[in-house]
């Protein structure tokens, strides 16, 4: 591409201008105000005011010329970035080097020179802006193309398949906790907007008959963020699949880490949730398009060096639960969690590709995986109609003499074993696998 010289005279005008800003501006609050002084320092002050939008808008017209087939707004970002951290790291740093070479260094002055790390240099503030600039630019070309390409259509899909069922079934559980609280029940909260439409963003938990299904709007954000950022970044020239999972892996980790502190909590966890399970998200992405074709040690080798990794971090930590859906619970930092579940999924990868390659049965599974759907959302409620059946009999017959009336009527997570035996989880298991199924038979 030809230079166009009056462009570059520009930057020289408009570099000059700053500079003397800065110097005419240096003294500008000492001075007398009646002096000459302050009316030369204000005359030269009000002249080069022009001189930092001078960059703006060639950082525009270079960016939007029509001889221009790709904005390479990622590129331009990565290297204004590039250079203010590199500069943010000499103007914090050197302080420290001043003072302990003065031999008054303190924690404080560290602390002090961090910040300045992270947020930059006073007089580097338009680095800042432009990266805005450029991404900004990069969402309208984004959202421009969006439409082009239908993915308003794949946005709608996600809402039908996901968002449309979940708000219908929400709301009839949402009616049926109000009719269950006319005869005694406590569980699940009122009707009004908050609990229909906000809490299932929020928390989920609104009317408990439906409780385990709080992923589904959390799924379906992360699936729509996944489509706009992937359009984002196709503009930016960044769609790197492994660049996209590390990212996401890293802010997953600093998310859990925050969470070990403390910091997600109320309104937080909604982002948090988000940010806590994009990571999973990517790696369904990064297995299928990367790992996929390379996943083929021998079975005895694979789960050895799965299960290995799981007997090893089990041994050297302080258990492996974690609150997925609190985003509480991590007990052994930010990244235990997620070699935790990369194991676990490991492990029953294997073990579904060994199923998936049985001759008989592996058309049944098929079928109960379609409706994976129907069973997240009904089968705590069918729980409760397992433990209704159980009361029934405890109030008309001599049987379930045991069953805790108080506790069935206030508590969703009691469970009821009849005689006291494990085995009666059973019932709850298969029921709670097989009446969603006929639910969506039904229906």
């Amino acid at each position: 591409m030809t230079r166009i010289v009056k462009y570059d005279i520009l930057r020289i005008i408009a570099s000059f201008s700053i500079v003397l800003l800065h110097v005419s501006a240096s003294y500008w609050s000492v001075v007398d105000l009646h002096g000459k002084e302050f009316l030369v320092m204000t005359i030269y002050n009000s002249m080069t005011r022009f001189a930092v939008p001078v960059f703006f808008m060639l950082s525009g017209l270079f960016l939007v010329s029509p001889r221009r087939e790709n904005p390479m707004a990622g590129k331009r970002i990565l290297k204004l970035v590039m250079l203010f951290y590199v500069w943010s790291a000499f103007y914090a740093f050197q302080r420290i080097a001043v003072d302990t070479l003065k031999g008054d260094f303190s924690m404080e002055v560290w602390r002090a020179a961090l910040e300045r790390f992270i947020f930059g240099h006073v007089h580097m503030w338009f680095l800042q802006i432009l990266c805005g600039f450029y991404l900004r630019w990069a969402l309208f070309l984004s959202w421009q193309d969006t439409w082009d390409m239908n993915i308003g259509d794949c946005i709608w899909k996600k809402c039908r398949v996901l968002l449309l069922p979940y708000f219908l079934w929400n709301l009839f559980y949402g009616v049926l906790a109000q009719v269950l609280h006319g005869i005694g029940f406590s569980l699940g909260e009122v009707l009004p907007f908050r609990t229909l439409f906000l809490s299932p963003f929020i928390d989920g938990h609104q009317f408990l008959y439906n409780f385990s299904a709080w992923f589904v709007p959390t799924l379906f954000l992360v699936e729509i963020i996944n489509v706009l950022m992937r359009k984002i970044l196709g503009v930016l020239r960044l769609k790197y699949e492994w660049l996209i999972f590390i990212v996401s892996l890293v802010v997953g980790m600093v998310t859990i880490q925050l969470a070990i502190g403390g910091h997600v909590w109320g309104i937080y966890k909604f982002p948090g949730r988000l940010l806590l399970m994009f990571p999973g998200f990517q790696m369904g992405k990064i297995y299928k398009e990367k790992i996929e074709t390379y996943d083929t040690l021998p079975d005895g080798i694979y789960f050895l060096i799965v299960i290995g990794v799981q007997i090893l971090i089990s041994i050297f930590n302080a258990g492996l639960a974690f609150g997925v859906v609190w985003v509480t619970s991590f007990a052994n930092g930010f990244a235990i969690p997620y070699l935790t579940v990369v194991t676990g999924i490991a492990f029953w990868l294997r073990i579904a590709k060994l199923i998936s390659e049985m001759p008989v049965g592996s058309g049944k599974l098929v079928t109960v995986g379609r409706n994976t759907y129907s069973i997240m959302m009904h089968h705590v409620a069918v729980f409760m109609l397992i433990k209704g059946i159980f009361y029934l009999c405890s109030s008309l017959t001599p049987l379930c003499a045991e069953f805790d009336r108080e506790l069935f009527f206030h508590d969703i997570n009691y469970v009821y074993l009849a005689g006291g035996t494990e085995a009666s989880k059973w019932i709850y298991l298969l029921s709670g696998i097989a009446v969603p199924l006929l639910i969506n038979e039904m229906l």
